[in-house]
């Protein structure tokens, strides 16, 4: 049986005192009761602690369930609202609240720009040959090594190593996570992996319809360009909404049976906007779709709306391609190779300008800036005058006439190359040429004009008594030689016995004969040589 304890009973005591009266002094406990009643004392103790514990515990727990649905959005990031995982909203920079998990949650989205590092088509390298300068490092091989060497085949048929960096921004965090992250498909997983992919595919397609040396050179940025805009329709397809789509499309194909059954640019122009559609290009089916708006009968103005709300939720960019960068080089071993073609080229390209510019300095010294009106610019091929107010290689137009046998045309051209070379701003060689010959034109012609009036004055009275004109002339050139003081005078006596002539020349003849000589000549020296001529 249970013992029993008389001061933990309830029952009322009947031995105890009435009010008023004194009560009894206890009598002494025992030992065992003192050790019972600590012990009780010390179990009630840790009980009431225990539960103040356990209380303090619920309160921090209940504290951080209501919490849990707090979250700071930093800058640069997003966060998305569910609740029972649909999407309620989406929360900005800042502290963000929605109901506690697992009820609701918010997910960080991070919507600043991002790159990523396609190595695809790049040569594998070395640890220790990563930050080396390409010149540096040594090829492993004759070529190649398929499953280590990655390249593009451009459209000429050769091999360009080729590392890019792509850089790219969320701009739909909602999209994002319905179309990337929550797919059920497993090589959608990861967003960088698709990106990669996307971005080497559009690499080998913009690729395949260039020259290496252009992607390399001239048309590098536009193969960046064609490689960022391919990538960014690769990928509007990957995150469309498929149910918007379907919407969307049907809504579309129905809109020319519904409208105008009979109008065949209403269906033309809808049919561009599901080509661009389906293609990924978003903004130029964007364009297509305002366009398709001005050729809706009124009647259907419902419907358009309708596909036009539609069509800007459905056309926006979940992930935007901000840029591809590219790092192109040859092969290892066609390195050195290449740079002596370059060499070349440039060497080539010098040498060309070089020609060129002593060309155009030999023309400008022979006939100055005019020049091209009688040889054009034989450095750069047949070209049209830039003014067609003035004539243009007219001596390769006179050759071409010649040719062709048409003198009329020949003419007619030779009379305009006169007037080129005798206007007064042709400058040059031919100037100078042009005016000696004036000179020299003229100084022959004062003389020859001297002896034509000369002779016309004389004519008549020749034809008149030509002996008395004779005589009269030989008399003057008697009178000439005889007066000429470097010549020799000698008087001879016509008789009929035999003559015989002794010259015995003066000294002082001979002195004064050779002074008018160098006095002669000096003066010939220093006149003009026109005027000589």
């Amino acid at each position: 049986m249970p013992e029993h304890h008389p001061h933990h009973s309830h029952e009322p005591d009947r031995h105890a005192p009435r009010r008023g009266e004194r009560l009894p002094t206890p009598a002494p406990r025992s030992e065992a009761e003192r050790e019972l009643e600590a012990a009780n004392q010390s179990l009630a103790d840790a009980l009431r602690w225990s539960f103040r514990l356990l209380s303090a515990i619920m309160v921090f727990v209940l504290v951080g369930f209501l919490f849990s649905g707090v979250r700071i959005v930093q800058p640069q990031q997003a966060g998305v609202k569910k609740v029972f995982g649909a999407v309620t909203g989406v929360a900005r920079e800042g502290l963000a609240f929605n109901w506690p998990y697992p009820v609701g949650e918010i997910i960080i989205v991070n919507i600043q720009d991002q790159s990523l590092d396609v190595e695809d088509f790049w040569m594998h390298l070395r640890a220790d040959d990563r930050t080396r300068p390409l010149d540096e490092v040594k090829p492993e091989s004759m070529g190649l090594r398929p499953g280590w060497d990655g390249a593009l085949f451009t459209g000429d048929r050769n091999l360009l190593h080729m590392r890019a960096i792509v850089t790219y921004r969320i701009r739909d965090a909602v999209r994002y996570l319905q179309n990337i992250e929550e797919t059920n498909v497993e090589e959608q997983r990861d967003l960088r992996l698709n990106l990669r992919c996307l971005a080497s595919k559009a690499a080998l397609r913009a690729a395949a319809h260039r020259t290496a040396d252009s992607i390399k050179s001239a048309d590098k940025a536009l193969f960046n360009n064609e490689v960022t805009e391919e990538t960014q329709r690769q990928l509007n397809l990957l995150t469309m909404d498929r149910r918007l789509w379907a919407q969307f499309e049907a809504g579309l194909q129905a809109l020319p049976l519904a409208a105008a059954p009979e109008d065949p640019q209403l269906r033309e122009q809808v049919a561009e906007v599901l080509h661009l559609a389906r293609g990924g290009r978003w903004d130029d089916a964007r364009a297509a779709f305002s366009r398709l708006r001005d050729v809706v009968p009124a009647s259907a103005a419902a419907e358009i709306d309708a596909l036009g709300r539609t069509a800007n939720e459905l056309f926006e960019e979940a992930i935007e391609i901000v840029s591809v960068s590219t790092t192109l080089e040859w092969p290892l071993r066609a390195r050195e190779a290449y740079r002596s073609a370059q060499r070349a080229v440039s060497d080539r390209q010098t040498r060309i300008n070089t020609a060129i510019g002593q060309a155009q300095k030999i023309l400008r010294e022979t006939a100055g800036d005019n020049y091209r009106m009688l040889v054009g610019e034989p450095f750069q091929g047949e070209l049209a005058s830039t003014d067609p107010n003035l004539p243009y290689d007219l001596i390769g137009q006179y050759g071409k006439a010649r040719d062709a046998g048409d003198p009329a045309r020949s003419n007619q051209l030779l009379e305009q190359i006169e007037t080129v070379l005798v206007r007064q701003d042709t400058e040059g060689e031919v100037s100078r040429i042009i005016r000696q010959a004036r000179a020299r034109q003229d100084a022959y012609n004062e003389p020859l004009k001297a002896w034509h009036k000369r002779f016309t004055d004389v004519l008549p009275q020749y034809r008149q008594t030509p002996e008395m004109l004779l005589s009269r002339h030989w008399t003057d050139v008697r009178e000439y030689l005889l007066g000429q003081s470097t010549n020799e005078k000698y008087t001879i006596n016509p008789g009929e016995g035999k003559t015989v002539l002794k010259i015995s020349r003066p000294p002082e003849m001979t002195q004064d004969i050779q002074r008018e000589k160098n006095r002669r000549t000096t003066e010939k020296a220093t006149t003009p040589k026109a005027g000589r001529d």
